[in-house]
């Protein structure tokens, strides 16, 4: 039985840092030529963003519908990092309010977070947007968290924003996430 548990552990960790570590080290053909980035670059293109709902009653963060009852609250975006410009080092993380109920709640603040995914797949926070006290959509609202990367030129980092949005509704505190999903990123 230990045996096969280590086996297994050792699959697993194999496939994470293969999954992980980017094209240069998941190519078993030797004389396959290595990445040579200019300089930061992502190398998967991003998905979608990622929304939440933070507020009382219930709604669809999805399609932004809400059933019937008193729903009162906001929903948030978590954007995938980017960098403003090819050669830039920055990776910024934001995430803001995109739209309110009709009776908004009487308090928010949203914040985000830029995390880095680590070689043994632990999570770094990497930098921290400041709060925003503002139950406006937009601007009003966005937090950026940005991180200038250091030079690693052997591997490709991912990362990812996490968006908080508390809101304050009748007295009660609510609190949801929004997660984006990963962009990749070598840093040269």
């Amino acid at each position: 039985m230990t045996i096969l548990r280590r086996l297994v552990v050792a699959i697993i960790t194999l496939t994470a840092t293969i999954s992980l570590s980017g094209p240069a080290m998941a190519a078993t053909d030797p004389s396959a030529p290595e990445p040579s980035p200019q300089s930061i670059q992502s190398t998967t293109p991003p998905g979608p963003a990622s929304t939440a709902f933070a507020g009382i009653g219930s709604a669809d963060a999805e399609n932004g519908t809400v059933s019937a009852g008193p729903v009162i609250g906001c929903w948030i975006v978590a954007e995938h990092p980017v960098t403003l410009t090819p050669n830039s080092r920055d990776i910024i993380g934001s995430g803001e309010i995109t739209r309110c109920t009709s009776e908004k709640p009487s308090a928010c603040a949203t914040t985000s977070w830029l995390y880095r995914i680590n070689a043994d797949a632990s999570e770094t926070r990497v930098g921290s947007g400041p709060t925003r006290h503002s139950c406006t959509p937009g601007r009003a609202s966005r937090s950026e968290a940005s991180y200038r990367c250091t030079y690693h030129p052997s591997r490709e980092f991912s990362y990812f924003t996490i968006t908080t949005l508390t809101v304050v509704i009748r007295g009660q505190t609510v609190s949801n996430d929004a997660v984006s999903g990963n962009s990749h990123y070598w840093c040269i």
